[in-house]
């Protein structure tokens, strides 16, 4: 190419790295500085007095254990499930979980059934990303953009890919990885 756009730091630092001949041009990405807007004027809106938990569902599809039965998705899903106590999260706590556009409802419908939270819902992407956001006091997910964004307005963020998973590709130092905690608190 004859110049490379990059929208971020992180971007730019691998760019520069990687292209040493071409030029590197760092842009604003309006996108994101307006949904981080958003979720920081609706956070405002929110006096969060219980303790509400926003999983950012995406499909993975990979098994990452020999022999599992289950998907990485799910295996995240328990992971997060298992570290409760670590994330300070108690089953007042209410889990949202938010389905990839590309995923039904039915997929997670079981898994949510089994557990014990006293409060809990699937909810699609039909309702805004901000609207989410705003309304929760932890984001999780394995290795979603939607982490990104959370932790650029300003919420506490934790990447749930289990320690036998391969490691996220985001490198933002704002985002949390449970595989690596003994103990981080909402």
């Amino acid at each position: 190419p004859d110049e490379i756009w990059v929208f971020d730091n992180y971007a730019l630092n691998i760019a520069n790295m990687e292209f040493k001949n071409i030029p590197i041009k760092l842009h604003k990405n309006y996108y994101l500085e307006n949904q981080v807007n958003i979720i920081k004027n609706k956070n405002n809106l929110h006096k969060l007095e219980k303790k509400k938990v926003l999983y950012v569902l995406e499909p993975i599809r990979k098994k990452w254990l020999p022999n599992e039965t289950q998907s990485g998705e799910f295996q995240a899903l328990n992971f997060f499930m298992n570290n409760l106590a670590i994330l300070n999260i108690t089953l007042d706590t209410e889990l949202i979980l938010r389905l990839h556009p590309s995923e039904k409802k039915e997929k997670y419908v079981e898994w949510l059934n089994s557990t014990k939270f006293e409060s809990k819902r699937i909810e699609g992407a039909d309702v805004p990303i901000p609207n989410h956001m705003s309304e929760a006091n932890l984001v999780l997910g394995c290795d979603s953009f939607m982490l990104v964004l959370a932790s650029l307005a300003g919420k506490k963020v934790v990447s749930t890919l289990p320690p036998w998973a391969p490691l996220s590709s985001l490198p933002h130092s704002e985002i949390t990885h449970l595989r690596n905690q003994s103990g981080i608190f909402i």
